[in-house]
């Protein structure tokens, strides 16, 4: 969250007083744009973290072998299932 509070901030704090100006004016609306990207990457990057978790902690989803670090004792070939408590 401190990537969207900072990325609102620098919108509306920085970004946005520069529009006003025609001579910072594309400068500003540059800025404003990759800001929103980023934004918008974090939320993505955050809705599907919080979907994967979610699935496994309350359906016993599957979690593929190649998807983490390889056991001794688990042959890289199996699927884990990962349930709650």
């Amino acid at each position: 969250t401190t990537t969207l509070t900072a990325g609102v901030l620098n919108i509306t704090d920085n970004f946005l007083p520069l529009t006003r100006n025609s001579a910072t004016a594309t400068t500003g609306w540059v800025n404003i744009g990759l800001t929103v990207v980023i934004i918008l990457c974090t939320l993505i990057v955050i809705v599907e973290a919080f979907r994967r978790w979610f699935t496994v902690m309350s359906k016993g989803g599957e979690i593929p072998a190649h998807a983490h670090r390889a056991d001794e004792d688990t042959p890289a070939s199996t699927t884990r299932i990962f349930r709650c408590c």
